[in-house]
């Protein structure tokens, strides 16, 4: 036996075994689209993707790049991995760790606190962003009507190109990343800019979604964190976030806008696809507003709730806002 088949092997045989079949347990051959089928697609079957039961396990993934560290494709090999690991996070058939605990969702409140001091008018959504948007959305997740999931999917995430995911008909936020990293707080905010989206029943194209979710993401950040026009467009429209003159009247923000949005176009297909964001109707968006109208009439409680330190922000939204919204 090959150590590369040893090492699988140690994370799940079943791959090892159907990786040493398609391959002789020859770590130099190339895989093929079809040994990718072989050796995946026993983990989402049809039937039990039907029935919800289907999953990659954090060990499975960890196999599986093992194998793609230590060997080579032959010619679509990794496009085919990539649909099989997307098809894995479409069905949510994913290892996914509920965070639950105060302490597990710290990571969540100190990103919304940090987004609970931006605010900014979306040229293209039309939404006013605000802080108590994003304090209402610290607290639907405090309240488990937002719920938070870490995908346990190894380097395998990397194949999507997705670091994290918000599903507006669930109420579900999925991060990939580990908590405490930069990159997981822009994740964080890229993603719950999406709830406040979804919980204000906001009708837009997907190209505007995102755009503003882009530029929330990268107002978290003192240098560019990700490469790529987009990432790029969105650092520099975030900066009129920071100096507070990201407003409509605002030519040049309206510009750094656009810049956006055309980089979003340039690197996707979908721009514009509507996005209804009305799963629920409006009894989200009513119980939204309500909460939001609470939270500003505490506002004389709560003006230091992010003056002083991120950290002293995530424990008043985590804390605080308990006795202003029973």
């Amino acid at each position: 036996m090959s150590t590369l088949y040893d090492q699988v092997a140690a994370l799940d045989k079943g791959i090892a075994d159907r990786w040493k079949e398609r391959t002789h347990d020859d770590p130099k051959h190339k895989l093929t689209p079809t040994d990718i089928d072989v050796i995946v697609s026993p983990l989402l079957k049809k039937s039990d993707l039907r029935r919800g039961v289907a999953r990659i396990t954090e060990k499975q993934a960890e196999a599986i790049v093992s194998l793609v560290r230590a060997t080579n494709f032959d010619k679509g090999g990794v496009d085919r991995l990539r649909f099989w690991v997307q098809l894995a996070q479409d069905s949510l058939a994913l290892d996914l760790t509920p965070l639950v605990a105060d302490d597990e969702l710290v990571p969540i409140y100190r990103a919304l606190a940090i987004a609970a001091t931006f605010s900014f008018a979306s040229p293209g959504t039309k939404v006013n962003y605000a802080p108590h948007h994003y304090v209402g959305i610290a607290e639907l997740v405090k309240q488990h009507k937002i719920n938070v999931y870490q995908a346990q999917m190894s380097d395998l995430g990397v194949l999507t190109n997705v670091e994290g995911i918000y599903y507006s008909d669930r109420n579900m936020l999925i991060v990939y990343d580990k908590p405490g990293t930069a990159a997981f707080t822009a994740i964080v905010v890229h993603e719950t800019t999406h709830a406040v989206q979804d919980w204000l029943d906001v009708k837009t194209q997907r190209r505007f979604s995102e755009a503003d979710a882009y530029i929330a993401q990268a107002a978290t950040m003192d240098k560019p964190m990700f490469s790529g026009d987009l990432s790029a467009a969105a650092f520099s429209a975030s900066r009129f976030i920071l100096d507070r003159k990201a407003v409509v009247s605002n030519r040049d923000w309206n510009k750094a806008y656009d810049m956006v949005v055309k980089a979003y176009d340039a690197s996707h297909n979908d721009g514009r696809e509507l996005q209804t964001n009305t799963a629920t109707g409006e009894i989200e968006s009513a119980e939204y507003k309500s909460m939001m109208d609470s939270i500003d009439k505490a506002a004389q409680n709560l003006r230091d709730w992010a003056a002083d330190t991120i950290d002293g922000a995530a424990k008043q939204i985590s804390g605080a806002l308990e006795q202003v919204i029973p």
